[in-house]
């Protein structure tokens, strides 16, 4: 009987062994596929080594994308109200912005792009003046608190119709905008944020040669 014994106690401790040792391979384990785990979504490192994301229409969100969609706006802005003699020199600018916003946003559907591309030789253009002026006050207006978007809205709208009587809209596609633009219906209210608009747009009338 306590030959039996003693040779049971050996056997057991094999076992005992044998299952840490599987066990130790299974945390092991367990412990590395968790440290390599991939994260989940898109992230990626800016040039400076910040972090970034990408939002559901391809852009890059970043502080530098944010800085660059500034400069794009003070490039529109400055090209709007440009006469022939600082055209050259404010559509340069906008030229410039477009690239940095291309390389810190990206630009999945080349829409940055196709505007970079109608600039040419940045020669004066009053029709790509009136776009910029467009595409200006889109940007207010899109990013309008609710106490300022009607007068936002007024001014895309006048915007939009400086850009139909600069540039032609044959195929109708910026009245379709103006249409379905949700500025107030209030005949009143309509009329004088319009006359306002109106009064902004034509101190930087992009028409007027001597502006």
């Amino acid at each position: 009987m306590f030959a039996f014994k003693v040779e049971i106690i050996p056997i057991a401790m094999k076992k005992i062994s044998y299952l840490y040792f599987f066990f130790a391979l299974f945390t092991a384990a367990v412990f590395t596929s968790c440290e390599n785990e991939p994260l989940t979504g898109e992230f990626f490192t800016t040039p400076d080594g910040s972090d970034s994301t990408t939002d559901d229409d391809g852009t890059i969100d970043s502080e530098e994308c944010t800085v660059a969609l500034n400069a794009l706006a003070t490039g529109q802005a400055s090209l709007a109200v440009a006469t022939e003699e600082t055209y050259n020199a404010a559509c340069v600018a906008y030229a410039t912005a477009l690239d940095f916003i291309i390389s810190n946003c990206g630009d999945p559907n080349n829409v940055y792009q196709n505007i970079l591309n109608t600039l040419g030789d940045c020669s004066f253009n009053a029709c790509i003046q009136a776009q910029a002026a467009s595409d200006l006050q889109q940007n207010i207006f899109e990013n309008s608190d609710p106490e300022g978007q009607q007068t936002a809205c007024f001014n895309y709208l006048t915007a939009l119709e400086n850009e139909i009587e600069v540039c032609g809209d044959s195929a109708g596609i910026i009245q379709a905008v103006i249409d379905g633009l949700p500025c107030d219906n209030n005949c009143e209210n309509a009329t004088a944020a319009t006359a306002d608009a109106q009064a902004n747009f034509d101190a930087v009338d992009v028409t007027d040669e001597a502006a």
